[in-house]
C-alpha cells in the first residue's frame, strides 16, 4: 500500500479509536468550507464537532483538529494550506511529514500565520489540544 494511503488509514482507526462519538466527528478526506476566503480544502483527516452537516460543509468554527499526511505534498501543505488554515483560525493543524518522518504539529494562528511550530519524532508523542489525554505515539504512524 503506499505510504500516504497507509497513513491516513492508521490515522482514521487512532481518530475512531481515541474520540467520543458523541463529541467528535471524525472525516476522511471531506471538504471544509471556508466561506470567508472562498475555499473548500480537503484535509486528509478532521475532527469535526458533532453537528449535522446535510445542509452546510463544516467550517472553521467546527474544526477541532486538521491533518494533512504529505509527501509530494509537502511543500504546499507547509505553505499555502498553513496559510489558509491560519487565516481561517484553525487552532490544532498537523502535518504528517512523510519525507522526514516526523509530525509537524501547528498552532496559536495569527494574522495568517503559526505562532508556533513544533516537530516529533521517534519516540515522542502528541496530542490535541482539544483532548489532552489522547496522545499519538510517531511510531504508531511510521511503523514499517
Amino acid at each position: 500500500m503506499p505510504p500516504h494511503e497507509d497513513a491516513v488509514d492508521l490515522l482514521n482507526y487512532w481518530s475512531v479509536d481515541n474520540t467520543p462519538r458523541d463529541e467528535v466527528r471524525v472525516r476522511i478526506q471531506n471538504s471544509l468550507g471556508i466561506p470567508a476566503l472562498d475555499s473548500v480544502p480537503e484535509p486528509d483527516v478532521a475532527w469535526m464537532r458533532v453537528r449535522n452537516y446535510r445542509k452546510r460543509r463544516p467550517e472553521p468554527r467546527d474544526v477541532l483538529l486538521l491533518i494533512e499526511v504529505a509527501d509530494s505534498s509537502l511543500a504546499g501543505d507547509q505553505g499555502e494550506k498553513a496559510e489558509l488554515y491560519a487565516t481561517a483560525e484553525i487552532k490544532d493543524y498537523w502535518i504528517i511529514n512523510l519525507l522526514e518522518l516526523c509530525i509537524e504539529v501547528y498552532r496559536e494562528p495569527r494574522r495568517g500565520k503559526y505562532a508556533e511550530c513544533n516537530a516529533y519524532h521517534f519516540g515522542q508523542s502528541v496530542s490535541p489540544l482539544t483532548y489532552p489525554k489522547v496522545t499519538l505515539d510517531v511510531n504508531y504512524v511510521f511503523a514499517q
